[in-house]
């Protein structure tokens, strides 16, 4: 008698564990997020290289901008530019949160042209060479996505004058939420 009350007893035990579901998380909005989210961003750069010596040169540019995403953000990119041919490669940027989380985005390569559109006589040149987004840190460790930049460019018409680019930025961007309560992290 005593085994079969143990063999009930661990047939309790494993019909009690099998009708135990895992514990699912619990969102601030009491639904599941979206894996992606439209991302937009608009920003304004200005330059902070060294000037140029020959065709070849290594650009600086800083600024800042608002995305509904990220809130208010400073911006830094550096990338390698032929000023002949306006190509460029190597296209590395960074938005900086208010908190300090980066979020890093790059081009491989492009080209600025010649803008004929509207507003061609205020900026001149433009790009919309697609971005990848890379991760980041902070709020940010965990998100791709992509977005094109929408660049136009005013460059320097005199010397009281000052160049700058202004980006317009959409494109989708996934695994971002606006807290950690929301986050949830892939097992590793």
């Amino acid at each position: 008698m005593k085994t079969l009350s143990k063999i009930l007893l661990c047939l309790a035990c494993v019909m009690l564990m099998a009708s135990c579901e895992k514990e699912k998380p619990v969102y601030l909005s009491g639904e599941q997020p979206d894996l992606y989210q439209v991302f937009t961003a608009d920003f304004t750069v200005w330059e902070h290289s060294v000037v140029p010596a020959g065709s070849t040169c290594q650009l600086t540019w800083e600024g800042n901008g608002y995305s509904d995403c990220i809130g208010s953000f400073r911006v830094e990119i550096t990338l390698n530019c032929n000023m002949a041919s306006g190509e460029f490669c190597d296209l590395n940027g960074s938005f900086i949160a208010d908190d300090d989380s980066e979020l890093f985005f790059q081009i491989s390569e492009g080209k600025i042209l010649p803008n004929s559109g509207e507003g061609c006589d205020y900026y001149e040149g433009y790009f919309n060479d697609p971005a990848e987004i890379t991760g980041g840190t902070g709020q940010f460790v965990y998100v791709t996505g992509s977005f094109c930049p929408n660049a136009f460019i005013h460059n320097k018409k005199n010397e009281n004058d000052t160049w700058f680019a202004k980006f317009l930025c959409e494109g989708k961007i996934f695994n971002f939420y606006r807290s950690d309560k929301d986050h949830i992290y892939p097992e590793l």
